[in-house]
C-alpha cells in the first residue's frame, strides 16, 4: 500500500466516521495540512509513527501490512550508502557506521517509502537480526514495540525490554 493508496482509505474512513480534517488532525497529534496532503495524494513522505497514528484515529492499521510496490533495482550497498546520507548525520568524518547501525536507524526514524525499500532490499531475517542486536539508544521504546510486533518476533503483550545502559559508577571513581 503506497501513500496515494493510504489517503484514499483515510479519507473513507474520516467520512464514514463524519469527523473534519481539523478534528482528525486534533485527535491524531498532527497538523491539518498534513491530513489535507495525505488524503489527497500530495504528501511524498510519511514515517511510520504518523502512519500509524492517522490509522488509529480512523480505525484503521494502515502500517502493520504494507505491500511492497516494484521498485527501481538498486543493489544493497548503494541504498545502505543513500540512507546513511539521510539518516546518520551526526557521524565523525572517517568512522564508518556499521550496516547493523544504518538499517536501525532507518527503522527508528525512516519514512514509509525507505523501510519498504530496506525490507524488500534485506529483507524481514536481516531486520530481525538487527533488533535482536540493537545496542542502547538504538530505538525508542515506541519504535522498538513496533518492529517487535511489525516484524512477528513477538506478541503484543510479550515485547521484550529495550537494550539498556549498565552504568557501573564503581568503575568510574
Amino acid at each position: 500500500m503506497n501513500l496515494a493508496d493510504i489517503g484514499i482509505a483515510v479519507r473513507a474512513a474520516r467520512k464514514k466516521l463524519k469527523v473534519s480534517q481539523v478534528e482528525l488532525a486534533r485527535k491524531c497529534g498532527l497538523s491539518r495540512a498534513t491530513i489535507s496532503a495525505l488524503e489527497s495524494g500530495k504528501i511524498q513522505e510519511l514515517g511510520f509513527g504518523r502512519i500509524n497514528a492517522v490509522g488509529k484515529c480512523v480505525g484503521l492499521e494502515l502500517a502493520w501490512v504494507p505491500t511492497l510496490q516494484p521498485q527501481k533495482v538498486i543493489r544493497t550497498h548503494t541504498l545502505l550508502a543513500q540512507l546513511r546520507k539521510r539518516y546518520i548525520w551526526w557521524e565523525i568524518p572517517g568512522s564508518e557506521p556499521t550496516e547493523e547501525r544504518i538499517i536501525a536507524q532507518v527503522m527508528e526514524l525512516g519514512s514509509y517509502e525507505d523501510t519498504q525499500s530496506l525490507e524488500e532490499k534485506i529483507g524481514l531475517p536481516k531486520m530481525k537480526q538487527v533488533l535482536a542486536n540493537a545496542k542502547p539508544g538504538w530505538f525508542s521504546s515506541k519504535s522498538w514495540n513496533y518492529w517487535h510486533l511489525r516484524l512477528g518476533v513477538s506478541e503484543s503483550n510479550h515485547v521484550p525490554p529495550m537494550p539498556r545502559r549498565n552504568y557501573d559508577l564503581q568503575t568510574q571513581l
